[in-house]
């Protein structure tokens, strides 16, 4: 028995994405950049988004789906995360990036925070490191919903 598989009905993205990173990574510590297959994760891609580690430039948006670019005036790929405000999701899912480059294990965040419109964001988000060469970049995906008080 597998007991890495999933249940056919989960729903939750960053258990998705976690579970195609670790299939890709098989015996390894983590896959290679070159294996993501944005297609073969269609349902996810839209929510996911990849970084590069450019030091001493910092993390920067390799790939940004279109759901969070949906969040933006800009597409922000090429671009550093400083340039990406924490109150808007991708900003706040890619802020912790460093702490996962630095332990080289996939991290996942969620809560609550407050967007530019003042609406509380109720979100969950993981990071997963990839190898790239001599270096490191990472794999991402956030979700989110907005919680309508009464």
């Amino acid at each position: 028995m597998d007991t890495n598989a999933l249940p056919r009905d989960e729903q939750r993205l960053v258990l998705r994405l976690l579970h195609y990173w670790r299939e890709l990574a098989g015996n390894r510590t983590m896959p290679d950049l070159d294996e993501i297959d944005g297609a073969a994760i269609a349902d996810m891609w839209p929510c996911c988004f990849m970084l590069d580690y450019a030091d001493p430039d910092g993390l920067s948006f390799r790939y940004v789906g279109q759901r969070h670019i949906a969040d933006l005036t800009f597409d922000p790929t090429g671009r550093s995360i400083t340039d990406v405000r924490e109150d808007i999701l991708l900003g706040r899912a890619a802020c912790y990036g460093t702490q996962v480059l630095d332990q080289k294990v996939p991290i996942t965040l969620g809560g609550k925070f407050f967007d530019g419109a003042g609406r509380t964001i109720l979100y969950r988000s993981i990071l997963l490191p990839v190898s790239h060469g001599d270096s490191l970049a990472l794999l991402g995906g956030a979700n989110s919903r907005v919680i309508v008080l009464d």
